[in-house]
């Protein structure tokens, strides 16, 4: 019998896929809608840098306004380390979860969001729903 632990675990888990998922989602249309460019709102003499070359300033032709990167965020810097292992997952966070690793002020969009939230969720609460499956299954015997 799955206790409320194991439900609100496995909750918690399906929550951040389907977060992640939509995210996902939310950012492709972005990029349908604009060309398959991501428009930044960007204020002042600011300049977007982007390795990618998939933004672009937002200006009079961007559709889809809420889908954009307009929110801004300060993130903190993270350096390159020197391990193989940290190496590989500094990599990680900068390529698959669109991690901004040279910190300071960047705009995000809700798609960002909803991406780096529903793969926290993700992530942290599966460890212990798998660990949690042992102990199911000795009750059931």
């Amino acid at each position: 019998m799955i206790t409320k632990t194991g439900y609100v675990l496995t909750l918690t888990v399906l929550f951040g896929l389907i977060l992640y998922f939509w995210g996902i989602v939310f950012n492709q249309t972005a990029l349908l809608l604009n060309d398959n460019k991501m428009p930044v709102v960007v204020q002042g003499d600011r300049k977007i840098s982007s390795d990618r070359e998939i933004h672009k300033i937002a200006d009079e032709t961007v559709v889809g306004y809420f889908l954009i990167d307009w929110i801004p965020v300060r993130f903190t810097e993270i350096k390159k380390p020197e391990n193989l292992i940290l190496n590989n997952v500094y990599h990680v966070y900068e390529r698959y979860l669109n991690y901004p690793v040279e910190g300071g002020l960047n705009m995000v969009s809700v798609g960002d969001l909803m991406i780096w939230i529903g793969s926290t969720l993700f992530l942290l609460f599966l460890v212990p729903l798998i660990l949690i499956i042992p102990f199911v299954y000795k009750e059931k015997l």
